[in-house]
């Protein structure tokens, strides 16, 4: 078996068919824990290489602490499951020093990404460790190490905020990044309009051609999207089939115009990533929200749900098309 993997997630359900990818992948998975305390008991019977630990467990422990405790006592690398984690669950999370995050939804392949990552970056920590303890003579191979586990380091930070299907940027990028947009609004009176955009009749899509087909088309329509932006437009995956464009500094019409611009080339797409012809045309819906210049603390999840509102009115409308929210 490969190594081992503990999965600590308190969606049984989720939990289980994690297990069962990980064990389709060759990794052994020792225990799935739903609470913290179940997760430190079974790390304490079978110390695992990995702990794959959900950020918000319910119960006296969430994930945070959870983690915090299995570094204590075992010094255990974690990954943490996210989705919508706030600031401050981010904080304390990056103090626990974790080896990646996975955002919420993601497919078999990024999961198997993640964990490969992590498990190469504790690799490197033991050799540097094993080597740090050998006499001075070691001295010089220990800093071609060192800089090594650096660069490792900067790519696994990096890869954390990439979709790795799509290589556009992650929600958990998105996160990180939403502040700032906030911040440039309120003092400076920057303009943004946010687009999201949606695969129309993906499931039915990928349901009749395959996952394998499903996924690009999911990565030719992202290419096709960010072909047809700025170089300062934002785009992030933002989940499955639907992506998020931020458009800095262009009003509601120009926004428009841009989408309206991306869904032509979207539905003028005739072949793959592979190049291969397309199983069928596809398309995309599009809702368009405007962030206002002085917006309150609450503002950027309310622009986010008036752009959502209105890609579901475009769905409503038809599907293939442009929808703007006033």
């Amino acid at each position: 078996m490969g190594a081992s993997v503990l999965v600590v997630e308190d969606e049984i359900i989720i939990g289980q068919d994690i297990r069962r990818i990980l064990l389709g992948f060759g990794y052994e998975v020792p225990a799935v824990a739903a609470t913290g305390g179940d997760a430190l008991r079974a790390a304490e019977a079978h110390p695992p290489d990995l702990v794959l630990m959900d950020i918000k467990l319910r119960g006296p422990l969430d994930g945070v602490q959870t983690a915090a405790r299995l570094q204590e006592k075992h010094e255990m690398s974690v990954v943490y499951i996210t989705s919508h984690s706030d600031e401050t669950t981010l904080a304390r999370a990056k103090a626990t020093s974790p080896y990646g995050y996975l955002v919420k939804p993601f497919t078999d392949r990024e999961l198997r990404t993640c964990i490969e990552i992590a498990l190469r970056r504790r690799e490197l920590e033991l050799d540097a460790a094993e080597a740090s303890s050998r006499v001075v003579a070691a001295n010089v191979a220990l800093v071609a190490l060192a800089e090594d586990h650096k660069r490792e380091s900067e790519r696994i930070l990096a890869a954390a905020r990439i979709d790795p299907l799509t290589e556009a940027a992650n929600r958990l990028c998105l996160q990180d990044e939403l502040e700032g947009i906030a911040d440039r609004a309120r003092r400076y009176g920057h303009h943004y309009c946010a687009a999201f955009c949606d695969i129309d009749g993906f499931k039915t899509y990928n349901d009749a051609f395959g996952h394998l087909v499903g996924d690009g088309a999911i990565r030719v329509v992202s290419q096709t999207i960010q072909h047809q932006l700025r170089r300062g437009d934002g785009f992030y995956r933002y989940g499955g089939d639907e992506f998020l464009v931020l458009l800095p500094e262009q009003s509601l019409g120009n926004a428009a115009e841009c989408m309206e611009r991306v869904r032509v080339a979207v539905a003028s797409i005739s072949r793959g990533s592979n190049g291969a012809p397309l199983a069928r045309t596809l398309t995309i819906s599009v809702g368009i929200a405007e962030l206002r210049s002085t917006p309150d603390k609450d503002a950027i999840q309310s622009w986010l749900q008036h752009a959502d509102d209105a890609l579901y009115r475009a769905k409503a409308r038809g599907r293939n098309c442009v929808e703007i929210s006033e």
